[in-house]
């Protein structure tokens, strides 16, 4: 929504900024008034369902947008950016220096770490009114009228859920020769457990249930399970423990890498072309593109008995890690 708690020029179309397509939210300026500063674009509704017992440890958003109309002497930039808990603008400005790009380009705001010098609790961001404002700064002339344009706006929150207490001896994942997957959990006291529930995830983000138990309710005990190996990427488990008041409890991540014995391929950075290109691939993989700050920035998947290329055209200019799967190869674009 358009908020016009300050600035002089509104979003048109603030839904446009729901989705990346070809409808953008505007601000432009006049003949009249050709500089200044915009009305904040409210982006709230993320819909979040962060589990209560959790920690927020970090916020962060890409916002798609790009100036249209300037020349050398006039431009857009970004005035203010902040966080909106219960409807109400909180913490630090995040703005970020330099003029808007030509075209629509993703910008980062925040980290997985980032508080934005502000306390948030899981129903705090689970709420509809959390969200993300942004203003911006237009410098234009009679000759040259810019105009702010937001194609998408969205949000991610990163959280640590609540850890199993000491009732939870060991859990333990590793991956067997025959491309399978071992769990072994030990537990002591088990009276209050309903069901135990291994849960899987390829970014630790988002998580699938891929087996399930009851307990047995003995005083210590031990459980074992055999899964095949999805493939060959990198993946996430935790044991998540459900118990008879309806609350629930995660042990510790286990990382397992994808069986890639044998791979190899050729890689190349081609800062002319803005691309990476990887040949002689072995057999299908996912080529991921990480930033200094940790976040997953491209997907590619790779193809083999062809050359592949990654676009990195689009990317900000600084220092990047090309994963595939358990292979990390570190660029500057």
């Amino acid at each position: 929504m358009n908020d016009a708690y300050s600035g002089t020029f509104a979003f048109i179309n603030p839904a446009f900024a729901q989705v990346s397509d070809a409808s953008r939210s505007s601000a432009g300026v006049t003949i009249s008034d050709p500089s200044g500063t915009s009305n904040y674009l409210k982006a709230t509704g993320f819909n979040f369902s962060i589990p209560a017992n959790a920690t927020i440890c970090g916020v962060y958003a890409d916002i798609q947008k790009s100036a249209g109309g300037t020349d050398q002497h006039t431009y857009v930039t970004d005035e203010e950016v902040k966080l909106v808990k219960g409807g109400v603008m909180v913490g630090d400005n995040a703005a970020l220096p330099g003029k808007w790009p030509s075209t629509d380009t993703y910008f980062t705001y925040g980290t997985t770490n980032d508080m934005w010098s502000t306390t948030l609790a899981p129903a705090d961001v689970n709420a509809a009114d959390f969200g993300i404002i942004i203003s911006v700064s237009i410098k234009g002339s009679p000759a040259s009228l810019p105009t702010a344009l937001i194609n998408h706006i969205r949000m991610y929150v990163h959280y640590s859920p609540q850890l199993l207490p000491v009732k939870l001896v060991s859990f333990d994942a590793a991956k067997k020769n025959n491309n399978h997957l071992h769990f072994k959990w030990v537990v002591a006291g088990e009276e209050d457990v309903t069901r135990y529930v291994i849960e899987e995830s390829s970014g630790t983000s988002s998580w699938a249930p891929v087996y399930e138990t009851v307990p047995v309710r003995s005083n210590n005990t031990g459980y074992e399970a055999e899964l095949p190996l999805p493939d060959n990427r990198q993946h996430y488990y935790r044991l998540h423990i459900f118990s008879r008041d309806g609350s629930s409890k995660y042990s510790a991540i286990k990382n397992i890498n994808g069986n890639l014995a044998g791979q190899t391929f050729s890689i190349f950075t081609d800062h002319h072309a803005g691309n990476i290109r990887i040949s002689n691939m072995d057999h299908a993989a996912e080529a991921i593109i990480i930033n200094m700050q940790g976040m997953n920035v491209s997907r590619t998947m790779l193809s083999p008995g062809i050359i592949n290329r990654v676009d990195i055209s689009a990317l900000p200019r600084g220092l990047y890690v090309l994963r595939i799967e358990n292979f990390s190869y570190k660029f500057a674009w």
